[in-house]
């Protein structure tokens, strides 16, 4: 498909692109066109470490000029170029912090990002002209987010499990299952704060275990349920026991008191 392209822009395509929008017109649309059908390398990196992105596998000789060039989310593009036969680097729109070269750019043309950052997310093109010809390679950059998880106790029968301001989104589970709600929220860095409240009006044990699982690491909370324990059952029933048996020894006590009273009243000759 893409060779089908090139080629069609290159020949009548190009005759008539020309005409329309003056000299060099087609070379634009193609350079575009290419740029849509490049290979993409889909890599990942957590926040606060560090990445590095290569331009190629193969040591090139024979370069002449290399630039990248970094398509952020809402920013315009930073290009970082260098210039082999005056040994200059310049830098273009780049106004973050940590991208550079990984060491020199007359070694390995390495690009570093250190740390990742959320705003890190997005496409990075490596282009690199030789006498044979120019060659690009294409990254897109997804960056993740380890969530902050929390559990509390949401009265004797239910417990919620968060998941907050993670990238993606997390995914929480229960044991026991119960009665769950899972709700996602979306926020404007495009991190995604996971919430499940769940209940268990059946369950009889006394814990409740979330388990969280993420693409930066899983984990899982445990939570003691507020319910009545052994102990709390059996002093009420003992302490019930031996009031009934004051009660009833008091009781006794006073009828036959009274027994004895009326037996031993004098009786009239």
């Amino acid at each position: 498909m893409c060779m089908f392209i090139e080629i069609g822009v290159r020949s009548g395509a190009g005759t008539a692109l020309n005409w329309f929008c003056g000299r060099g017109c087609w070379r634009k649309v193609f350079k575009i066109l290419l740029f849509l059908c490049l290979e993409t390398y889909n890599v990942s990196a957590q926040v606060d470490t560090k990445t590095v992105l290569s331009c190629y596998i193969h040591q090139i000789k024979s370069l002449v000029m290399l630039n990248w060039e970094i398509l952020l989310r809402d920013t315009v593009p930073c290009i970082i170029a260098y210039r082999k036969d005056t040994n200059e680097t310049k830098e273009t729109n780049c106004s973050g912090e940590g991208i550079n070269w990984e060491s020199r750019a007359d070694w390995d043309h390495e690009l570093r990002i250190n740390p990742v950052t959320i705003a890190n997310d997005g496409d990075y093109k490596c282009e690199f002209v030789t006498p044979e010809g120019n060659f690009e390679r294409l990254y897109h950059l997804s960056v993740v987010v380890p969530p902050l998880v929390n559990l509390s106790n949401e009265g004797d029968e239910s417990a919620v499990c968060k998941a907050a301001a993670g990238k993606p989104a997390a995914r929480i589970m229960w044991v026991p299952e119960g009665v769950c709600v899972t709700s996602n929220e979306t926020h404007d860095n495009r991190t995604v704060t996971v919430t499940s409240s769940c209940s268990w009006k059946s369950f009889n044990g006394s814990r409740a275990t979330c388990f969280i699982s993420h693409l930066t690491g899983n984990s899982n909370l445990s939570i003691e349920r507020q319910t009545p324990g052994p102990s709390t059952v059996i002093f009420p029933v003992v302490s019930f026991f031996i009031l009934g048996c004051v009660l009833n020894s008091g009781v006794c006590f006073f009828f036959c008191k009274t027994k004895d009273s009326r037996g031993s009243e004098p009786t009239d000759n």
